[in-house]
């Protein structure tokens, strides 16, 4: 009897401890429950939070998108700025225009004389056939720089394309004045550059964007490519004197008209031998036309010039036979503006020193390549005068086909 009691007790001891394991399971899950909800409520009200600010940033973008779709609006080109463009790019005179007759003997330096005239000519002509294409680019990169900006700005074309000395690599060179604009006032032409370079990067017509802020001069150099043609650029901002060179340029092929075809030439020449990048230690444009202008200005000195009877070819000759063999880089300063451009100095240069005629700066202090650049010229004098029968050949070998 004792044994039922005890086992009935055993029972209900066991039956209470199984009981009381069961409440605080069920407990326990409630509570793995509770924490699950606030967890999830949490989560929900993150995911909300979120959720609105995503709406209000999207806003705010829409917002800044339709602020700058109106600014872009208000200053698209106006017909003025374009009348500018287009006054600026199309301001030179061809090359047919410049009347030199070739000299009848001797037959070689005819034939030279010739292969010159017809080589520019061909160039020039082709270069017309797409200008209207190229001027096209340019107002579509002043478009771009207008909404970059959001200013009215004044272009200025300066360098080959001012001038009509283009030749085919030739890149366009801009000037930009940003007019009546507080904010962007006093910004570095650095900054100026790279916040160009950024905005334009968002637009696949360009290409090959490369800022250059190193030198003296920050330049964005890029290509625009629409139109089935690449138009290549060098754009600036606020570069001074530029109508001071334009205006010295054209002063001085007016007088001395034979100056364009041997400065087109000689471009040909360092082009084709790569030897025309100034970043790689090439010769400028400004260059070669200072180069040209002054060995011009040395023979009528001598007396050694005839205006009515000028040949290209015994130019050309007399060009590189001068800077091929005679000229020395090291001790001799170019400066036209002097009676002899040719100023023979005791301190030596390791780069050759030719003085702008406006800035009275080296615009030759990168070309440190000019020694390659005097062999070529010598090279290329002695193929032209040892190979007279050949002459047709050996022109276009160094200055392209015909």
């Amino acid at each position: 009897m004792n044994n039922n009691k005890n086992d009935n007790k055993n029972d209900n001891i066991i039956n209470i401890e199984k009981k009381n394991i069961i409440e605080e399971i069920k407990l326990k899950e409630k509570e793995i429950i509770e924490e699950k909800n606030n967890k999830e409520k949490i989560s929900e009200d993150i995911i909300e939070k979120n959720e609105d600010k995503k709406i209000e940033e999207n806003k705010e973008i829409l917002l800044k998108n339709e602020k700058k779709k109106t600014a872009i609006k208000d200053y698209k080109l106006t017909q003025k700025e374009i009348k500018k463009i287009k006054a600026n790019f199309f301001n030179n005179n061809n090359f047919k225009s410049i009347n030199i007759k070739p000299i009848q003997n001797p037959k070689k330096l005819e034939k030279l004389h010739n292969l010159i005239i017809t080589s520019i000519t061909q160039m020039t002509n082709s270069l017309m056939s797409i200008k209207e294409l190229k001027y096209n680019n340019i107002l579509y990169l002043c478009q771009k720089i207008k909404e970059c900006f959001q200013c009215e700005i004044s272009i200025e074309i300066y360098g080959s394309y001012s001038t009509g000395m283009e030749i085919e690599s030739s890149d366009i060179d801009i000037s930009i004045n940003l007019i009546n604009e507080e904010k962007i006032k006093n910004l570095s032409k650095d900054k100026l550059i790279n916040d160009l370079h950024n905005f334009l990067s968002y637009d696949s017509k360009f290409e090959n964007l490369i800022p250059i802020t190193s030198t003296s001069v920050p330049i964005l150099k890029l290509v625009i490519n629409q139109y089935n043609i690449k138009t290549k650029v060098d754009l600036t901002f606020d570069l001074e004197n530029t109508k001071n060179i334009i205006n010295y340029y054209t002063n001085i092929i007016k007088k001395n008209p034979e100056i364009k075809p041997l400065t087109l030439i000689i471009k040909k020449l360092i082009h084709k031998n790569h030897l025309n990048k100034v970043f790689e230690g090439g010769l400028s444009s400004h260059s070669i036309f200072i180069m040209v202008a002054s060995n011009i200005k040395l023979l009528k000195s001598n007396n050694n010039y005839n205006n009515n009877k000028l040949n290209l070819g015994e130019l050309l000759l007399d060009l590189l036979r001068f800077y091929g063999f005679v000229f020395n880089y090291t001790n001799t300063i170019i400066d036209i503006t002097n009676n002899n451009p040719y100023i023979i100095t005791h301190e030596l240069s390791k780069v050759p020193i030719f003085i702008d005629p406006i800035s009275s700066i080296n615009i030759s202090k990168s070309s440190y390549q000019f020694d390659k650049i005097k062999e070529l010229f010598f090279n290329t004098y002695t193929m032209l005068v040892q190979n007279e029968n050949d002459i047709e050949s050996i022109f276009e070998k160094q200055f392209g086909k015909i």
